[in-house]
């Protein structure tokens, strides 16, 4: 309730503005974007400095106590995080966030600017790619289709999508949402796939097909935040802000099982995925971590800046 509410009073304000396709790995090897879906020779991590990890490796936005998007340094056994290097770039209030291994470039949203930039590590390049991208919550970058798909609850709820040579801008779907969030891509299959906290829900779509609109899951949700997809086995991953639990169901939304259920005072917001365990951010700060066979749990840091959108490298 805590990070919804402030969100909402944050955006509506204009002071900080209103208010985190992933399939796991099956060997050491596989690398590639957020969406394991992808080739893993098309994929390949092209920003240097992590290819020389060997532990879980992310991005992390932030805006406490100042807007920063933060990297994780392993040290082989502890993550430690230092902000992003990013030449002549001005952060205000980073808030979404998705990485596009293909070509190295990271995107993330601005909710003072209203904004969605991107930042390529191969070329130093930084550009402001959507203007007028008001209330961006969750964004999805599809390397192999050159496209990005962002939703929105600015203006009503929406979800958008855009040639990564920034021509084609166009409202995907702007019907049956309220507050939709997290966004994710199953490129395998050709589906896209979302939260929504105010109707609390998560649905899919088939993209050549809109549709095929499905409600996946409509019962026993309050406030989804985070959303995450592991494509080979066939289920997807989610956070549920007010019911404080780490949940999953097959792709089309049977098979439902809780994974973990948190403390009266957790607030999870984004969650990612790498081999076997679930990542998420927790809106009190610091990273966490859940076995997704066993349920085991363990505070990975106790940073109090992380507690916005994540990204994992799978390496």
């Amino acid at each position: 309730m805590i990070v919804f509410a402030w969100f909402y009073l944050v955006i509506n304000s204009r002071v900080l503005g209103d208010r985190p396709t992933t399939v796991l790995p099956t060997t050491d090897n596989a690398v590639g974007s957020r969406d394991y879906s992808y080739d893993p020779e098309e994929c390949v991590m092209t920003y240097k400095h992590w290819k020389e990890q060997s532990v879980v490796n992310m991005f992390v936005t932030s805006i406490n106590p100042r807007a920063e998007i933060y990297m994780s340094k392993s040290d082989g056994s502890n993550l430690r995080f230092t902000p992003v290097a990013m030449e002549n770039v001005q952060l205000t209030l980073p808030f979404a966030l998705d990485y596009d291994g293909t070509t190295s470039t990271l995107y993330w949203s601005d909710a003072i600017k209203y904004t969605i930039e991107r930042y390529s590590f191969d070329t130093k390049q930084h550009e402001v790619f959507v203007s007028n991208a008001n209330m961006v919550n969750g964004l999805a970058v599809d390397g192999s289709g050159k496209k990005l798909y962002w939703t929105t609850d600015g203006g009503g709820g929406r979800i958008e999508v855009i040639d990564l040579d920034g021509t084609n801008r166009r409202i995907l779907i702007d019907t049956g949402l309220k507050w939709p969030s997290a966004i994710e891509i199953d490129t395998t299959n050709g589906y896209l796939y979302w939260t929504d906290g105010g109707l609390d829900k998560i649905e899919r779509v088939k993209l050549n097909d809109l549709s095929t609109r499905t409600a996946l899951v409509t019962t026993g949700l309050s406030a989804p935040s985070g959303l995450v997809l592991a494509v080979p086995d066939g289920k997807m991953y989610w956070c549920d802000h007010n019911r404080q639990v780490i949940e999953e169901a097959n792709l089309d939304g049977s098979n439902r099982r809780t994974i973990i259920t948190l403390s009266r005072n957790a607030g999870p917001f984004r969650i990612d995925i790498y081999r076997n365990y679930l990542y998420w951010t927790d809106e009190n700060g610091g990273i966490y971590r859940v076995d997704r066979t066993t349920g085991i749990s363990s505070k990975q840091s106790s940073d109090s800046r992380l507690s916005g959108d994540l990204y994992i490298f799978k390496k």
